[in-house]
């Protein structure tokens, strides 16, 4: 805005200063809860507590984990879409962590059940359960507790979400028994048949789960338990198809990559990076270290650890 003066015979533009008046009174956080954007019958997001929460990508979704042994997909805002999304049954413990895939299509959790799950974000239903160094077919297991056998996984047998694998990515190993083909360096060690620390018969995870993490642009999986990280490839089962009764007898499979071994007595949380391609991890370690390790190699590149003074 301007306006025009006149002043001996010339013309001259002065700024005239615009105030506009704002209240303030309604532009705090709010302090109260918001009754448009409650779930229906103001009932409660999980029947306890929630231990992690996670966006999805896109923002419009948002995901969470309980101690009541369920995750929770929540379509956002709540006020347009009450209550909308999915619930993920299947954990028998509390939901540590939750995920969401770079897509939005997958999403991961990890339980103190010693299980991580993978599952399709409109399906309740977990699509891989990663619960072993290396896979158990279920097909011959008997509902009265029978010994379970072994599938046999290669990186060449459709193991992988695609066909190559990544550039710096440590190969499978080709006998699908779950020992990784990377070159292990100080502080790192290639997970085993199932024998000794690696975990129970066929190298069952003898601890909770506590994190889970998508890798490497959704090409692999890092599942976190006792000192202990391993990284996998997976096979979504194939769900689109026409004929539902074979979209449920679809299964999908996973075989291990590589594993690593951290000195501290367990690795509580994973940082890595997701939507672009990077080998390096971050570990949050027990001991009140953080551990920077490379996937590629599965070394221990640096670290950072807390002193008390």
């Amino acid at each position: 805005l301007s306006r025009c003066i006149t002043m001996q015979g010339c013309m001259q533009r002065q700024p005239r200063t615009a105030i506009q008046c704002y209240c303030l009174q309604d532009s705090g956080p709010p302090v109260t809860p918001l009754p448009e954007q409650a779930l229906p019958n103001d009932e409660p997001v999980h029947g306890g507590g929630i231990l992690q929460v996670a966006f999805a990508l896109d923002g419009c979704r948002l995901l969470t984990g309980s101690t009541d042994r369920t995750a929770r997909c929540l379509w956002l805002p709540v006020s347009k879409h009450v209550g909308a999304g999915t619930t993920f049954v299947g954990h028998n413990g509390p939901v540590n962590s939750v995920c969401w895939s770079h897509d939005g299509e997958y999403l991961l959790t990890a339980s103190s059940d010693r299980t991580a799950r993978l599952w399709s974000s409109s399906l309740p239903s977990p699509l891989i359960t990663f619960d072993a160094i290396t896979q158990f077919s279920t097909s011959s297991s008997s509902s009265t507790g029978g010994s379970r056998s072994i599938r046999k996984t290669s990186s060449t047998g459709g193991s992988s979400r695609n066909s190559t694998a990544p550039s710096g990515i440590p190969q499978s190993s080709s006998s699908g028994r779950g020992t990784s083909s990377a070159a292990m360096g100080s502080g790192g060690s290639a997970a085993g048949s199932g024998s000794g620390s690696s975990g129970g018969a066929c190298g069952e995870f003898i601890g909770e789960v506590t994190a889970a993490r998508f890798f490497y642009m959704d090409e692999m999986v890092l599942v976190a338990t006792g000192n202990k990280v391993h990284m996998f490839r997976y096979k979504p089962p194939d769900t689109t198809g026409d004929d539902d009764i074979q979209r449920l007898k679809a299964t999908g499979s996973y075989s291990l990559a590589a594993s690593y071994s951290s000195s501290c007595q367990s690795v509580l949380d994973i940082a890595a990076a997701n939507s672009f391609l990077s080998t390096l991890l971050l570990l949050a370690c027990s001991n009140r270290s953080i551990e920077l390790v490379d996937a590629a190699t599965m070394q221990v590149r640096g670290g950072l650890r807390w002193i008390e003074c």
